[in-house]
């Protein structure tokens, strides 16, 4: 990083001021990346929050439009870094709110409907993997920008992205439950709505390991401890592949069944084996797992790749 990159990132005007008077740098050096990813001294300048030096680059010829390696222009930092007086200061001066990278924006309220005031129609944005501002929004549990961009917009509340994840999904997937509790009380969403790949909120909050999602999901419907993807998996089978401890004890104090398969025959310990997770597979055993053989005839212990996880199903089995 050069020296006006650093006066830059610590906010020294005076720093910036003095190296620009100096005549070291003219306009062109307002391009020159500072990084492998392209961001230049403006983009510094806007994630940091640093209006006055924004200023002092707008006078001596700073390109508010230059773009990043990723696409990101200035005011996409400023935005993502939820500082509104930078915010205010580029679009006054030029910075266009394009379509780019609208929906990955988290959602900070105010600049929201400052932006949304500028042009009400900024809801409408669809990004490439079918992601709109409610979804980040959500994911991220801006519960304040979630209601203002559903008081806003028009959107299909339950409208999926690429992958077939909703807005509520994604505060489960979070675990932002405020946000979760928000949308389907305030908005009916549909609690059973599945993903492309046939999984629940509920599953998500079991393979994110969203202890707090699925402590509300199940607070809600109880009968969900148990509850099927479209292939049979269990929320136990989701947390077991990904090793949330956590989730797993927690499902075994509601007395879930550790045993059930799904339509390959795979059991919990199948996953838990699968994915070498000794701690899941030791709890799996201690509350009553039972090896089974799924359809092919594989047993759980026949996938561990190691003399200790190997140990362990053998200490079980005597």
């Amino acid at each position: 990083m050069d020296i006006l990159a650093k006066y830059v990132q610590s906010g020294d005007v005076a720093g910036v001021e003095n190296s620009l008077e100096c005549k070291i740098y003219d306009p062109v050096w307002f391009r020159k990346p500072t990084n492998k990813i392209g961001d230049t001294v403006l983009h510094i300048a806007a994630r940091e929050g640093h209006r006055r030096i924004l200023q002092t680059f707008g006078k001596y010829g700073g390109d508010f439009e230059v773009a990043n390696l990723d696409g990101k222009r200035p005011l996409h930092e400023a935005v993502l870094g939820e500082h509104l007086d930078c915010v205010k200061f580029l679009i006054h001066h030029g910075a266009v709110i394009d379509t780019l990278k609208r929906a990955d924006w988290e959602g900070h309220r105010d600049i929201l409907l400052y932006l949304l005031d500028r042009d009400n129609r900024l809801w409408d944005t669809v990004s490439n993997n079918g992601r709109t501002p409610l979804h980040t929004a959500a994911l991220h549990g801006k519960l304040e920008a979630t209601e203002l961009l559903v008081a806003m917009g028009k959107y299909n509340i339950d409208s999926p992205d690429s992958c077939g994840s909703t807005p509520f999904m994604d505060a489960i997937r979070g675990g932002h439950v405020a946000t979760a509790d928000w949308l389907l009380s305030n908005q009916n969403v549909n609690l059973h709505k599945t993903d492309s790949m046939g999984r629940e909120a509920v599953h998500l909050a079991a393979q994110a390991g969203a202890v707090n999602s699925m402590q509300y999901l199940i607070g809600l419907c109880p009968e969900l401890v148990n509850q099927p993807t479209s292939t049979g998996l269990t929320n136990l089978h989701c947390a077991a592949k990904e090793n949330q401890v956590e989730i797993i004890q927690y499902l075994i104090q509601l007395q879930c069944d550790v045993n059930i398969q799904d339509h390959k025959g795979h059991t919990a310990l199948h996953m838990a084996a699968g994915g070498q997770h000794m701690n899941s597979v030791e709890i799996l055993l201690q509350h009553g797992a039972v090896d089974t053989p799924n359809l092919q005839g594989t047993l759980a212990r026949d996938l561990a790749r190691t003399n200790t996880l190997t140990q362990l199903f053998d200490k079980w089995a005597s």
